[in-house]
């Protein structure tokens, strides 16, 4: 929506008619208010138009402003990399948790194997205790074939 030329006459606003128009401002809803995108002013007799950017490298308080927002973008933007790096680091992270939680489950595996084939092995050995020396030359004998 663009606003007409106008005249301020107290509180409201009067349009004039057959004069160029002194400024022409395109206006956006955002949320509840309106908000100014662009804008345009006539120079002199009309003839020139002088856009915000223009105004913005003379007016001293607008340089100030927008140096400020500058400022301000620059620190979003260290900001957001920050986040980034942040976001990186806790992937990196995740993944050697889960990398550790896999390699202890791996061990914990391995544990109770070995811990199986060692009872095993002392069952039998207890077993072999009860051998006579008869047996336990046949089996020592039998194996070495």
């Amino acid at each position: 929506m663009a606003i007409a030329p106008c005249d301020r006459v107290g509180r409201g606003v009067k349009r004039t008619s057959g004069v160029p128009p002194a400024a022409t401002v395109s206006v956006r809803m955002e949320g509840d208010h309106h908000m100014a995108s662009d804008m345009t002013l006539a120079v002199g007799d009309g003839s020139r138009r002088t856009t915000h950017a223009e105004l913005a490298t003379r007016d001293p308080a607008m340089r100030a402003l927008e140096h400020a927002v500058e400022g301000l973008c620059e620190q979003l933007e260290d900001a957001n990399q920050r986040a980034d790096r942040a976001e990186e680091r806790a992937d990196r992270a995740e993944q050697r948790a889960d990398l550790l939680q896999v390699k202890f489950e791996a061990g914990a595996l391995t544990e109770r194997i070995a811990r199986d084939e060692a009872a095993g092995l002392r069952a039998e050995l207890e077993a072999r205790h009860t051998w006579g020396l008869r047996r336990r030359l046949r089996w020592a004998l039998g194996r070495k074939r």
